[in-house]
């Protein structure tokens, strides 16, 4: 091998280790900014797209709730509460394992009992009774679901029902 070519070669491994390492250090500075790599740093006035970036672009998204919610100046604190949002980040530092929170018809039920003046699930049932007695998603055979089974935020909310009630015609052009 002639000593061009090793020059040449050596010269380009420099710069892919250089590359490297400068690409791992903005990486953790990156993580130490927004408060991941050093949970204890997080705090209920971080701008969350940091690491969240997708969830936040989603509330641009007029195809999803996050959208709508955004829209009338919900934030990610008020169905992501504090509390929690703390003893996750706490235990992303502590190295356990990120799990997704999942939001349960009480975290729903806050505003949409509380300011539409519904006192229960079944007053939300009574919204949807309309749709017929074999369509009422909301009075459904598997018993009072999860909101989060059929409406998500950062996605397109989905018709469960379908899952195994395939073939049918449903009363709803698309599940909101």
């Amino acid at each position: 091998m002639s000593k061009k070519r090793i020059a040449v070669v050596m010269v380009m491994g420099m710069v892919v280790i250089s590359g490297l390492g400068m690409g791992g250090w903005m990486y953790h500075e990156q993580l130490q900014m927004t408060g991941v790599a050093w949970a204890m740093d997080w705090s209920p006035a971080m701008d969350c797209s940091g690491c969240h970036s997708g969830q936040v672009a989603s509330q641009k998204d007029k195809k999803l709730l996050s959208n709508v919610h955004a829209e009338k100046g919900v934030t990610c604190l008020d169905c992501h509460e504090k509390n929690a949002m703390e003893t996750q980040h706490k235990a992303a530092l502590a190295g356990a394992p990120v799990t997704k929170l999942k939001m349960d018809k009480k975290t729903c039920f806050n505003c949409h009992i509380a300011k539409n003046k519904h006192a229960n699930y079944e007053d939300v049932a009574k919204l949807t009774a309309d749709f017929g007695e074999h369509f009422n998603p909301h009075d459904a055979h598997v018993g009072r679901l999860e909101c989060r089974a059929c409406h998500h935020m950062h996605k397109e909310s989905q018709n469960k029902c379908s899952e195994c009630h395939t073939g049918r015609t449903w009363p709803w052009k698309r599940v909101p």
